[in-house]
């Protein structure tokens, strides 16, 4: 059963190692955060705290080659961002040989980063857009404290009173200071999901409420929610919403100096 698990993990894994799809888009290299359990002369046993964008689950333990130019100085107890080339060697516990690259990572990051995963979401959530030009996107009207941007594959409509009509599929980007209003730079800080073609760690809203749980367990974060209709799960400032019309993720902001809208 180890073996075959090793196995499953091997397909899930290299299947995601970096390329560039048919648009010349970069696929992201396989990675996980863990914590250091023991430190040996050219590996260490990792278990892990953040999936990433690969099939490991949180709490399970890795031996990770530490043999590799540019290797922090770490010690136990200390998070890894480990990258890899994808491939696992069947044993137990799973052997990563191939690392590409290692970042020690503070807890404080660990405990309030959300991982980006394989997704054909434009943007993640949290992630810092102050660079970028969103000319060619559709502003959703009506936002006040930031601004709401149609996906570049959406154009919403008019109704008879010349008001905005969302698209029945579509992704809405809400762009905010972060992480408190008082800061200056721009972030992603809530993404609305009705388009069922969107995927990120495997899930869609055609995925069911099991599958959903099951994969938010497994990638660390807590319920707060779950009533037929809808579940809820969070994780560190990170939360993220499952309903049949509709997936919504979000990071809170903080408002230290009250700031009215």
């Amino acid at each position: 059963m180890r073996k075959f698990f090793a196995l499953a993990l091997v397909l899930l894994c290299v299947f995601s190692v970096v390329s560039c799809d048919d648009s010349g888009n970069d696929i992201l290299e396989p990675y996980f955060t863990g914590r250091v359990l023991e430190k040996h002369e050219k590996s260490c046993l990792i278990e892990v705290t953040d999936i990433g964008n690969c099939g490991f689950y949180v709490g399970e333990k890795l031996i990770a080659s530490t043999d590799i130019k540019g290797c922090p100085n770490y010690s136990v107890g200390d998070f890894l961002k480990v990258s890899f080339d994808g491939k696992v060697a069947l044993s137990y516990p799973g052997q990563i040989l191939s690392v590409t690259n290692i970042d020690l990572v503070s807890e404080k990051q660990e405990n309030n980063n959300l991982s980006q995963p394989i997704t054909n979401l434009e943007f993640w959530i949290g992630e810092n857009v102050d660079n970028f030009d969103f000319s060619s996107f559709q502003i959703k009207y009506g936002m006040m404290g930031g601004t709401e941007y149609y996906g570049s594959a959406y154009t919403p409509t008019l109704d008879e009173y010349q008001n905005q009509v969302d698209p029945e599929h579509c992704v809405i980007y809400t762009v905010t200071s972060y992480p408190d209003y008082s800061d200056y730079a721009q972030h992603i800080t809530h993404i609305y999901i009705t388009d069922p073609a969107i995927e990120f760690y495997g899930i869609s809203r055609n995925s069911s409420f099991e599958e959903f749980d099951y994969i938010m367990k497994n990638q660390g974060f807590e319920i707060t929610r779950a009533e037929e209709h809808c579940h809820s799960f969070e994780k560190g400032s990170y939360w993220v919403s499952f309903t049949k019309d509709y997936i919504s993720i979000g990071v809170r902001v903080t408002n230290k100096e009250g700031i009215e809208f």
